[in-house]
């Protein structure tokens, strides 16, 4: 029986589960403070009860047996918020109740599979004696382990390691198991999504950090079972669970498909929790690029098999596959290291220089995860490595179809990229046809003077203008100094010019850029700033920002080109930033962007920056939710003014979408659209309405970027557009 209603649930769940002797009958309660308010409504469901007894699990996640009408009173008094158990009614104030995993139903599923996983253990099939596990407990008290970096890097890895459970709504399995690994960095948030036992039923919810739980796609399956994601850590002993801490799932960051990869977002109020959590990750970082080489024909698996407490195995590795993707090469390692069920998504460790040269702490799609077994050996999740690296014999079908894009039907006349070109070290000057030509037309309008009434009659929307001044916050301007040698002629498999290539050396060039992925203070293996600037000096910054930018490709081509650029962001709170570009971390000539990190030594605008992506990325939630359907086609570009050195919006709309299938899972896709180009416009992101591509994500800003100005419109870069089997849009 449940006595919520749409109307009560805005109380936000002042309530508790009773459920009587027998275990069979339950009854949720709302907003009754009181034994004998209980104790009614007991006799009204059973008149035949002659005894008054009940099992309640409190806020603070304890189980109580109460008979003692008085004490149970004053307990509940105690507690202001009492968790809905049993069957796990969430309450909000707009969606009235819904299912999710329940405190109690996920203590039941635990207790169960830990009563249970001892039998799995002892009647696995896979490897019946389980040789190659060690117990992580065992591991850890190894005499054999000297190496106090080794101890450090491999505990810290370990004790990130977490139990994956899963209850699954809708499937007929309920429990499903696995492991993963806890990335990137803790962030504290106010949108408390915390589904512990303190926190659900609270309306005023304390204080929260984010945390990022990587896991194979097979193992966690869809966005609909989120709210039943759980990840345990510190679960390394069978018969006491007293040091396992908890995380909840609260969304998703990203999912590959192609590559078996799952980022989820948990969410915890426990502060010592979150501060023991970061600790761990900075030692992890700070020890990866001391680690020797003493492991190196040794592949590590860490995971939790059958549920069990944590173990560790070490095997030979065998070999490596490749794949391409549009911004990397991808890889897969193949390895014979003992795993088993519930193994999927653990971390693979290979201690070798060949491959600590591509972990990265920021692209979580570098790190290797377990994802399945043959008898030939298991298979990690495919990685990814930069194209600039790779061997032209690793081309693809894929590739091919999107170079026969770019060249096929484009008989018009490119006006190349707009990116502007000067005589080196001078500031741009003089006279900018084309974008005179523009700047008086209706739609193309400064963002400093933009107002509710300069937006399309059609689209007069505050949310909309705030997020068009949300997307100049994390636009920036882009100055290359010096044009790299590495240009090519021509575009590949085209006869048409490459732009700038006649110029090497000779001039220098601007565009546009944005924002990209989360701002961080310094990095793991980089023990100073490696600007240009500190590069000379004895006494080097210890203390810098990393930066993000993502670009076109014609604006950066390469890493020489990047240590010759400078980023400037216009901020509210900071003025003018200028910062220095140090290398390019991913590139493509064919999908036309490159990706540079940048350094600033005013660490504080990091914490600035990733607020302002956070806006951007709460605004984007609700443009989308507005405008969800192919009907509307405004497009809307930002891009900076080479000429006024201001940020200008420009509106259009799509002329022509091009899809190109990338495999089964992935398309591509280009779009043109009629916005007026202006000079330093390459670079420049671009929002259509209407369409499904992935544009703003918590960590990861994606959008199509300016490529090309057209004789008739415009063209942008190339980008994922989505999971669904291509399109026939021409």
């Amino acid at each position: 029986m449940s006595v919520f209603s749409n109307e009560e649930a805005d109380f936000a769940g002042i309530a508790c589960t009773v459920e009587l002797p027998d275990g069979n009958k339950t009854m949720h309660i709302f907003e009754h403070s009181t034994a004998h308010e209980l104790k009614v409504l007991f006799l009204q469901n059973d008149q035949d009860l002659d005894k008054f007894y009940v099992i309640i699990r409190y806020a603070l996640g304890h189980i109580e047996e109460l008979q003692d009408d008085e004490e149970f009173g004053d307990r509940l008094c105690l507690c202001e918020k009492v968790c809905i158990l049993q069957k796990g009614l969430s309450i909000t104030a707009t969606k009235g109740v819904s299912e999710s995993l329940s405190p109690s139903k996920e203590r039941n599923l635990c207790k169960q599979n830990d009563g249970s996983v001892k039998e799995q253990w002892d009647t696995c099939e896979k490897n019946p004696k389980h040789h190659g596990f060690v117990p992580w407990l065992q591991y850890l008290s190894a005499n054999s382990l000297s190496d106090e970096v080794h101890i450090k890097y491999i505990k810290a890895i370990g004790e990130l390691t977490v139990l994956i459970r899963i209850n699954f709504k809708n499937q007929d399995k309920s429990l499903s198991l696995g492991s993963g690994l806890v990335v990137y960095d803790v962030e504290e948030t106010k949108e408390n999504k915390c589904m512990c036992s303190k926190c659900l039923p609270l309306k005023v919810k304390p204080t929260a950090w984010k945390v990022f739980v990587v896991t194979a796609t097979h193992v966690f399956l869809d966005e609909q079972n989120v709210g039943s994601f759980i990840a345990e850590l510190f679960y390394h002993d069978l018969t006491d669970r007293k040091s396992v801490k908890k995380l909840y799932g609260s969304g998703i960051c990203e999912r590959r498909i192609l590559g078996d990869c799952c980022v989820v977002e948990c969410c915890t109020c426990d502060g010592s929790l979150s501060e023991e959590i970061r600790k761990l990750l900075h030692i992890q970082n700070e020890q990866f690029p001391k680690l020797p080489q003493i492991i190196q024909s040794s592949t590590v698996v860490i995971s939790h098999p059958h549920g069990m407490p944590k173990f560790i195995s070490f095997g030979e590795f065998v070999g490596e596959d490749f794949k391409n993707d549009t911004m990397f090469r991808l890889s897969s390692w193949k390895y014979k290291t003992p795993t088993c069920k519930g193994s999927s998504g653990a971390p693979v460790l290979y201690m070798n220089n060949q491959f600590k040269a591509r972990g990265s702490r920021f692209l979580v799609t570098h790190l290797h995860l377990h994802s399945r077994a043959n008898p030939s050996g298991s298979f990690s999740s495919i990685s990814c490595q930069p194209k600039l690296h790779r061997n032209s014999s690793y081309g693809s079908k894929q590739e091919t179809q999107a170079s026969l894009f770019l060249t096929n039907g484009n008989t018009t006349k490119h006006v190349f990229h707009q990116s502007e070109l000067s005589e080196r070290s001078s500031r741009p000057e003089g006279d900018f046809p084309q974008w005179k030509k523009h700047q008086k037309l209706e739609n193309c309008i400064p963002v400093s003077t933009l107002k509710f009434d300069n937006l399309p009659e059609k689209y007069k929307n505050y949310d909309l203008l705030n997020f068009i001044k949300a997307m100049s916050d994390i636009l920036c301007s882009v100055r290359v100094r010096s044009i790299s040698k590495e240009r090519p002629a021509f575009y590949p498999d085209t006869n048409e010019t490459y732009p700038t290539s006649k110029e090497i050396n000779t001039v220098e060039h601007f565009g546009s850029g944005y924002l990209l992925f989360n701002c961080t203070q310094n990095i793991s293996n980089m023990k100073y700033c490696p600007c240009h600037e500190c590069h000379p000096m004895e006494n080097k910054e210890k203390e810098f920002g990393i930066v993000y930018v993502r670009t076109a490709n014609s604006v950066v081509f390469d890493d020489f080109e990047a240590k010759q650029s400078e980023v400037t962001f216009e901020t509210s709170s900071f003025g003018r930033l200028t910062m220095n570009g140090v290398r390019v971390i991913s590139n493509d000539v064919k999908q036309d962007y490159s990706i540079i990190m940048c350094v600033t030594h005013r660490v504080e605008v990091c914490q600035h920056f990733n607020s302002l992506r956070e806006n951007l990325h709460k605004l984007d939630k609700k443009i989308r939710s507005q405008y969800n359907n192919e009907e509307h086609k405004l497009s809307i570009m930002v891009s900076y003014s080479c000429e006024s050195e201001e940020k200008m919006v420009t509106f259009g709309e799509l002329t022509g979408k091009k899809c190109c299938e990338f495999d089964k899972d992935i398309d591509l896709e280009s779009y043109t659209y009629s916005n007026p180009p202006g000079s330093g416009s390459s670079g420049a992101p671009v929002v259509i309405l209407g369409q499904v591509e992935p544009r703003i994500m918590e960590h990861f800003i994606t959008c199509h970027i300016h490529s090309d100005a057209l004789e008739e419109c415009n063209k942008s870069s190339y980008v994922i557009d989505s999971l669904l089997p291509c399109s026939n849009n021409n």
